[in-house]
């Protein structure tokens, strides 16, 4: 087969960008697990495996039409137009730092009102065999934005890994202004988290084993244009079990809930329920995964503070409600 007869074979294999969109849509309605099929037969195993390396392959096509990550797709389930009310949040910068054999590349950040999420690569020396025990022994990031609220919560998500190499998606909850920015992150010491255990089996301690030390700083701009986020400050009283307490503010972020109560210390007896226009509902409370409850006593942001990431992306205009107590807030522009 000559270029020529490779060449239009290639282009008739290919879907065009139309395609793409509408495999993409169709395969992300079937339910995870879930393979399409009247009745079970012993193909569906292939089937099964044919449709996920089809779902890769149109994932990664349809992120690469639109600019953003296969792998930020693959994790917040985004629809395109989702995808396309946030592209002014996306930033992409392919910033890169290598150090002792260590290499860090921001590959892209997403952020809204109450989160900054940046998705970076690592990779290391072939000496060093990656695994989920070996984690940076401490990691920060700054904005150039003076912070507000005072606290917040990080973690980070491992997405791909192999040997040597390693993407993670790093979150930090915190006040994020719009505009344009300046962020930087610091790494500090590789680090081989090393379980000990006793003669039952049972862990007793942890041994911190430094693989690579140094401090790795890397710097890039972003951007942010939140104009999806409802901002409410309904000023309303709540009673929850005798307490004396006022819901301030409420904001329905696309990637997070945030509600301010101000008053006695009810941190582990509130539980927001928000209720969506097409009748579904979520609540949270201090347990829940992905909250970050606290209480504060400083004059400037005094009271409970309830923070909850969805760990999607939502339409904030789809909430109908937030009920706190006895209270219900309309969430409207």
């Amino acid at each position: 087969m000559n270029r020529k007869e490779l060449t239009s074979f290639f282009n008739e294999i290919t879907p065009t960008d139309e395609q793409m969109r509408n495999m993409y849509a169709k395969i992300k309605t079937y339910k995870e697990g879930e393979v399409p099929m009247k009745k079970t037969t012993k193909k569906v195993s292939v089937f099964a495996v044919v449709t996920a390396a089809f779902l890769i392959f149109a994932t990664a096509a349809f992120a690469s039409t639109l600019n953003w990550n296969e792998l930020l797709i693959q994790h917040f389930k985004p629809s395109e137009d989702q995808i396309n009310k946030m592209n002014d949040s996306v930033s992409t910068p392919g910033a890169t730092v290598t150090k002792n054999g260590v290499t860090i590349t921001v590959k892209q950040t997403i952020a809204d009102s109450q989160n900054f999420y940046v998705l970076y690569e690592m990779t290391v020396p072939e000496s060093i065999e990656l695994n989920d025990d070996i984690v940076w022994d401490w990691t920060s990031l700054n904005l150039n934005q003076a912070r507000t609220n005072g606290f917040g919560s990080r973690s980070g998500a491992i997405l791909k890994q192999d040997k040597h190499s390693r993407t993670v998606l790093f979150h930090e909850q915190r006040k994020v202004h719009n505009g344009t920015g300046t962020a930087t992150m610091q790494f500090y010491d590789l680090t081989l988290n090393q379980k000990i255990f006793d003669k039952k089996g049972e862990f007793i301690d942890l041994k911190e084993i430094p693989l690579i030390e140094g401090e790795w700083q890397i710097t890039w701009d972003y951007k942010i244009d939140d104009t999806q986020s409802i901002k409410l400050e309904p000023n309303k009283s709540v009673s929850l079990k005798g307490s004396k307490n006022k819901i301030t503010k409420i904001e329905v972020s696309p990637l997070s809930i945030f509600v301010l109560i101000e008053g006695t210390d009810i941190v582990t007896r509130v539980e927001p329920i928000v209720k969506f226009k097409d009748g579904s509902q979520l609540s949270f409370n201090y347990k829940s995964p992905g909250k970050a409850f606290m209480y504060s006593n400083s004059n400037d942001d005094q009271g409970n503070h309830l923070y909850y990431e969805l760990g999607k992306i939502i339409n904030p205009e789809d909430v109908e409600s937030i009920s706190i107590g006895n209270v219900t807030i309309p969430v409207t522009k």
